[in-house]
């Protein structure tokens, strides 16, 4: 197989899926273009499963900062809405 880019056009992508998918799974990462401009990335799950953790990490500490502001029952907004 020759070296496949870590840019790849879909268009190339196609004919090399197998060789991508094979080199995703032992880590390497590729960006996928359209007409030169990124579309998407395919990375390994190790990657996929951190960048889940970090996100819910973030939610998780904005989920906390919230839960200390005040809050307005939902009948309360119903009513001052006319709803």
């Amino acid at each position: 197989m020759a070296t496949i880019p870590a840019s790849i056009p879909v268009g190339q992508l196609r004919g090399h899926l197998s060789d991508v998918t094979d080199e995703v799974a032992r880590g390497r990462r590729f960006v996928v273009t359209r007409n030169n401009k990124p579309r998407m990335a395919l990375v390994p799950i190790a990657d996929l499963e951190l960048l889940k953790a970090i996100e819910d990490s973030a939610d998780l500490k904005a989920i906390r900062k919230r839960a200390k502001e005040p809050t307005t029952p939902w009948d309360d907004v119903k009513s001052k809405l006319g709803l």
